[in-house]
């Protein structure tokens, strides 16, 4: 009624709140009562809660060096690794203990769950609790190797006709490896040039 407004009284944990009320509400999620009884012509009131939420300044806690560094083998240029409940990173919370689950983010910008590419991946995984107003984050990698062989062509590497010194049946073939130009493949699936190692 706007000519006769009711105050309310509110309670917590069952115990009603006043002026004189002395408590601490802990970190999280607390819930609190707010009754309004007319008493002049009812004798049930009006109930409402209101939820207040408490943070600490506490990072959520999580050891970095727990995760490992992952590595895959394809014979594709690619590797499929879905990531659900059961293997994404969970800390807790640092004052309620409650899960937090790791938000990851990759390198290349792409979706968590997309293929990774042959190479290196880093993800990093932040942990955000609701209770606390401090992030933790850490970074875990992902490495694919390919079975994929370099690109080249080996029909383009010319015979090499060498002249041993006068008198001498051998010649310093692999000096004159070592200082050549040497040819150079492609990885099948990066494009990065690797150099060749003459074996004899």
């Amino acid at each position: 009624d706007k000519k006769n407004p009711i105050k309310g009284k509110v309670y917590y944990n069952g115990e009603e709140i006043t002026e004189d009320s002395k408590f601490e509400m802990p970190v999280g999620k607390n819930v609190v009562t707010w009754v309004f009884i007319d008493t002049a012509i009812n004798t049930v009131g009006e109930t409402c809660e209101k939820t207040i939420i408490i943070q600490s300044d506490l990072a959520p806690l999580f050891d970095c060096e727990s995760l490992d560094t992952l590595n895959f083998e394809t014979d594709d240029c690619e590797y499929t690794y879905e990531w659900n409940d059961e293997n994404t990173p969970t800390a807790k919370d640092a004052c309620t203990g409650e899960e937090v689950k790791g938000v990851g983010t990759r390198s290349d910008g792409k979706d968590l769950n997309a293929s990774y590419p042959v190479g290196e991946t880093v993800i990093t995984w932040k942990f955000v609790s609701p209770y606390s107003t401090a992030v933790h984050s850490c970074t875990q990698s992902v490495w694919v190797r390919t079975t994929a062989q370099p690109l080249f062509d080996c029909e383009s590497l010319d015979t090499i006709k060498l002249t041993t010194p006068e008198g001498v049946c051998e010649a310093d073939a692999f000096g004159y490896l070592n200082g050549m130009t040497k040819p150079v493949a492609e990885d099948s699936c990066t494009g990065i040039k690797i150099e060749g190692v003459p074996l004899t």
